[in-house]
């Protein structure tokens, strides 16, 4: 008896069961959606497609030669070398058309340069100055979330002055310029970009007590920019509000840079009048190195301490007379460059501008052939950047410093003083952020 009770009890359970598993509604397999949490969600489709204009600043160099000629020519023609350097700045207009992943366009662009070298081996002084530049490229590239890594080339043109004291002659020549760079979307309608050409121009000339050559070979162009786009790339998630006392920029941070030094130096023969001539030429090369740093904020004010030390490969080699102590050729080499500096910046929503100052080191190396010296030397530096928080502890930033070093020196046939001036460093960097506060209600 008490078995059949067990039995019945059991079967009025399971079809209690049965029937409470009808009222419920059916599962719901559908996916489901989750807000986008970010400005690096791939979610996003990035549309790069459109009409857009923009505005570049960097650092051209370049080797040119002056070359006297005659009819016939003489067997060996007397040739002077110049190694040129200067800032560029300028505008862009272009237009984007894309295809899955795949973006093609066309961009052309203007700059003001100053991309010049007076050369001291010229009887009577010469000098060649690019003081405008531009071209008309078009540009292969590959849409990758918020960046586009892309090939360019095209036509270029450039205004070229050259001549030596009491003759000169400017003149227009085109040419040709290859190159790549890879932009980044950093809002909707904006990106910035980074950008490497390599440009030839053709041959110009002048006429001094015989014609004049000039070569403008190969002028190398390292520049930053930043686009603003007509059409949105991608639709900007909605942003909450942070609170008043929200600070997102406190932190202790690490981080990496690199970008491109340029700089003129000069030799001469010390404790010479103060007319002598120098034998100046100019330098550049690459950076690569590490930042320490932090920040404290005070309301939308930011206040804070940075360092930093790289690897640099600034450099250049020049010749001259007898007053210059560079005979035989010399060159100067800026091999380590460092800083400790103050920042002071402005909480504008994820970016920061800032200014910043402090002291400099370095270390220079400099000589002839079979004389070298290396000594560090102290200095100054002041600059400014922008700098944007893309991820809860990373940042993205562009900054310009202006570098001067204390004088140098090595001793040849005579003691040889070395004057190192305005190194101008123009780098990219990124930053993790130890303690920086949760920014995710800024996404």
């Amino acid at each position: 008896m008490r078995k059949v009770l067990l039995a019945g009890v059991a079967i009025v359970a399971l079809m209690s069961n049965e029937a409470f598993a009808t009222d419920l509604p059916a599962a719901d397999k559908r996916p489901v959606h989750r807000t986008s949490t970010g400005f690096l969600d791939p979610s996003p489709a990035y549309n790069w497609a459109g009409f857009y204009v923009g505005f570049n600043a960097g650092w051209g160099s370049s080797n040119a030669a002056q070359v006297f000629t005659s009819t016939p020519p003489p067997s060996t023609p007397a040739s002077w070398s110049l190694s040129q350097g200067g800032t560029l700045l300028g505008g862009v207009v272009g237009y984007n058309w894309q295809a899955g992943n795949i973006v093609a366009g066309i961009e052309g662009d203007w700059a003001w340069t100053l991309i010049n070298d007076t050369g001291s081996g010229c009887v009577n002084g010469c000098y060649t100055t690019v003081n405008s530049l531009g071209t008309l490229r078009g540009r292969v590239g590959y849409s990758w979330s918020i960046f586009m890594p892309y090939l360019t080339g095209g036509f270029a043109w450039g205004h070229i002055e050259a001549g030596q004291q009491g003759v000169a002659n400017n003149s227009w020549q085109p040419g040709f310029a290859v190159g790549g760079g890879i932009e980044a979307l950093f809002s909707p309608n904006w990106s910035v970009k980074a950008e490497y050409l390599m440009v030839r121009l053709n041959d110009s000339s002048y006429t001094a007590t015989t014609p004049v050559t000039v070569t403008e070979r190969d002028i190398r162009i390292i520049r930053l920019g930043v686009n603003y786009r007509f059409d949105k790339a991608y639709k900007a998630p909605v942003l909450t509000a942070a609170p008043a006392k929200f600070r997102q920029w406190d932190s202790v941070y690490v981080g990496a840079n690199g970008g491109w030094g340029a700089s003129a130096a000069g030799h001469a023969i010390a404790n010479f009048p103060a007319d002598d001539r120098f034998n100046k030429f100019n330098q550049s090369g690459a950076l690569l190195g590490i930042t320490f740093g932090l920040n404290r904020q005070i309301s939308q004010m930011v206040y804070g301490v940075e360092t930093d030390w790289g690897w640099a490969n600034i450099n250049g080699t020049g010749s001259g007379d007898a007053f210059s102590g560079c005979q035989a050729g010399c060159y100067t080499n800026v091999s380590s460059l460092g800083t400790l500096r103050g920042r002071v910046g402005y909480a504008w929503g994820t970016y920061m501008p800032y200014l910043t100052g402090g002291i400099a080191w370095g270390r220079i190396k400099s000589g002839q052939p079979g004389i070298d010296s290396s000594t560090w030397e102290p200095g100054f530096t002041v600059g400014g950047g922008v700098e944007a928080l893309f991820a809860p502890n990373w940042s993205l930033k562009t900054e310009y410093l202006w570098v001067r070093l204390n004088d140098s020196g090595y001793t040849a046939t005579a003691p040889v003083m070395v004057v190192q001036r305005d190194i101008n460093v123009l780098r990219m960097g990124v930053n993790y952020h130890f303690d920086l506060r949760p920014i995710a209600a800024l996404y």
